[in-house]
């Protein structure tokens, strides 16, 4: 089972995509000799704040058409672990927002993670799940094998009380895979060069490069939203 999850893992990889948590952007930059205005000043900047997109979120995922913000992430970037308290935070603060997430592939390691996302984002106690996967992730630097990390997750699951046995089968399902193909997707059409990084109502994505604080982070989504 696990070699074969594994396995269909690696004919999703994707070639020239940079790792997790990496903060280098895509071909939509802010210029080097161009003026950074401050969110105090009131005024978001395109091109330099945020970069515009065509929303292609239902398009690509039905699940994602009433996302008011999407956070694309991985279970292997530290900096998404320390964001994620503080982006449910913010969604109770902002209940009638809806916050959804899309896991990023860009090689095996977050392949077999993106997989590991989409099979449990469907059980009751995904929450907690979430929490401790991320917790879970920490202790894999060691490990020798993606196999290993995958009976690590299922004995985790196990101790959970989840039904390993329908996690498995949901790995091996022709509905994941199309998932991951689009995150793909979602991935090249929004340019995630970096995690977490945040589009906001499918059309806007923060720019990570001019933030300098989880806090003015927020302060752009508000602003994004009201634009």
């Amino acid at each position: 089972m696990g070699k074969r999850v594994i396995s269909i893992v690696m004919a999703l990889g994707v070639a020239g995509l940079i790792t997790a948590c990496s903060d280098t952007e895509s071909t939509k930059q802010t210029s080097a000799n161009e003026p950074i205005m401050t969110v105090a000043s009131g005024q978001l900047e395109e091109g330099t704040h945020y970069f515009s997109y065509e929303n292609i979120l239902a398009k690509q995922d039905s699940s994602l058409a009433q996302a008011d913000i999407v956070e694309f992430f991985s279970y292997s970037c530290h900096h998404c672990q320390e964001f994620a308290p503080q982006l449910e935070k913010w969604n109770q603060q902002n209940p009638s927002k809806k916050v959804s997430y899309v896991p990023v592939v860009w090689n095996q390691t977050t392949g077999l993670y993106a997989r590991v996302y989409y099979a449990v984002e469907p059980l009751e106690n995904f929450e907690s799940i979430h929490h401790d996967m991320f917790k879970l992730f920490e202790t894999f630097g060691n490990e020798k094998s993606l196999g290993e990390q995958l009976d690590k997750i299922y004995a985790m699951l196990e101790e959970k009380g989840v039904d390993v046995a329908s996690v498995k089968q949901r790995l091996e399902s022709k509905e994941l895979e199309d998932k991951l193909r689009n995150s793909i997707e979602l991935s090249k059409h929004y340019e995630i060069s970096g995690t977490p990084t945040l589009i906001i109502e499918g059309a806007k994505r923060v720019n990570n490069k001019v933030l300098t604080s989880k806090e003015e982070l927020f302060t752009y989504v508000d602003r994004l939203m009201e634009m």
